[in-house]
């Protein structure tokens, strides 16, 4: 607290206050500017890695549907069955067949199916023959392997000349391993939804056909189109640590993929940097208060002696004949010359007081001097009235004696 007494310590600690007030104030700018700037390469780079494994997918579904539209050519032959293979195994469907609208069906392969087969009671064929074009199904467990399948379906003609839906059921292998690939950070993943609120593809397949709260209670189909109509990051907690979402739909489907950050990884960069910035103004803040604290020693050096000066004079032990040094014309050379001003006019004041001390010293030793011979004389009347005192005391007596001796 004694420091904040002195002048030094004050202007000290203004200037440090001040300069931690301005780094404070830029740290804080800094970091809001990287954070926004932070987020929105983090929408990018999002976006990007979405759109690509998007593609990816796209183009799986769209080689699926020209293969399922190319088998329409053979939907009136007599034997389709060979042809029905041969775009099974092009295609990698796991079977191919027509359905028609007098309720057969031909399969790629033997099926083993009920009497009372009925082909236009599939949910498939249905959907086809009310969308009046390709469409996929909504993806489902097969039976037979217990993987996930989707069916692509495409009707051959319309309303009530519709003559049939050709469809193929695909695994979704390869759409499952390009989700689970998506792994931008140690602790983020990616993972599909449909528009109908279930997870279609999740690196973790216990989740699979799950509706979206399984995953996280605040999660909606509706949350997530939004995000993908905004193309904003959604923050939502998932697994019990905060995500931030980004959302792209799969064209052709009503599928959409999300790619799920970890947002302490994704913003692990602008903490690093606030680290760096805090470290950083802290240093700064330390030489600069050195700095300012050796220039203000040297600064007001002069005040100090100016000080110290006027209190040995003050005590009566200043010498009078010292002087500051006043180079420069700031205040403080001002100071020490008004100082030098002052302490040689009380000299000259002094060496007056001195001399006329000297002449009333004289003076007073020649009075004293007078006073003593005065004394003196003095004395020497006083004895010679003593003696004369006697010599009357015996000439009265004598005469005393010689008046009795008349008698």
């Amino acid at each position: 607290m004694s420091l904040l007494k002195s002048l030094k310590g004050q202007i000290l600690a203004l200037s440090s206050a001040c300069l931690v007030l301005a780094l404070l104030v830029l740290t804080v700018a800094n970091f809001l500017v990287a954070r926004s700037q932070a987020r929105d390469s983090l929408i990018e780079e999002s976006l990007a890695t979405a759109k690509s494994h998007v593609e990816t997918i796209e183009e799986w579904g769209r080689g699926k549907a020209l293969v399922v539209a190319a088998s329409v050519a053979a939907f009136d032959d007599p034997e389709p069955v060979k042809t029905l293979a041969l775009l099974r195994d092009a295609g990698k469907f796991s079977t191919f067949y027509f359905g028609f609208a007098d309720k057969k069906y031909v399969f790629s392969e033997t099926r083993n199916l009920p009497a009372d087969y009925d082909p236009t009671a599939r949910p498939w064929y249905k959907q086809a023959a009310a969308a009046g074009g390709p469409v996929i199904t909504p993806p489902y467990i097969s039976a037979s392997d217990g993987k996930l399948v989707v069916t692509f379906a495409s009707p051959v003609g319309a309303g009530s000349a519709l003559k049939g839906v050709a469809a193929g059921d695909v695994s979704m292998e390869s759409v499952v391993a390009t989700v689970s690939s998506v792994r931008p950070t140690p602790q983020s993943f990616g993972f599909m939804a449909s528009s109908d609120g279930k997870i279609i593809a999740h690196p973790d397949a216990a989740l699979t056909l799950k509706p979206l709260t399984d995953l996280a209670p605040a999660l909606t189909s509706d949350k997530l189109q939004a995000a993908a109509k905004s193309r904003e990051l959604l923050g939502i907690e998932i697994g019990g640590r905060q995500r931030l979402l980004t959302v792209v739909p799969i064209a052709g489907t009503s599928w959409m993929l999300v790619v799920a950050l970890d947002e302490s990884e994704a913003l692990a960069p602008i903490r690093a940097m606030l680290t760096t910035s805090v470290v950083s103004s802290i240093v700064v803040l330390a030489i600069a208060v050195a700095l300012l604290a050796a220039v203000l020693t040297q600064r007001l050096r002069r005040l100090t002696q100016v000080r110290d000066a006027m209190h040995e004079v003050g005590e009566g032990d200043g010498d009078l004949s010292r002087r500051i040094d006043t180079h420069g014309e700031d205040e403080l050379a001002q100071i020490a010359s008004s100082y030098n001003n002052f302490a040689g006019k009380l000299s000259g004041v002094l060496g007056q007081i001195r001399e006329a001390s000297g002449s009333v010293r004289v003076a007073a030793e020649e009075i004293a001097t007078g006073n003593q011979d005065l004394s003196g004389r003095t004395e020497l009347t006083a004895s010679s009235l003593q003696e004369t005192s006697a010599s009357m005391q015996q000439l009265t007596e004598t005469v005393r004696q010689n008046a009795d001796a008349a008698r």
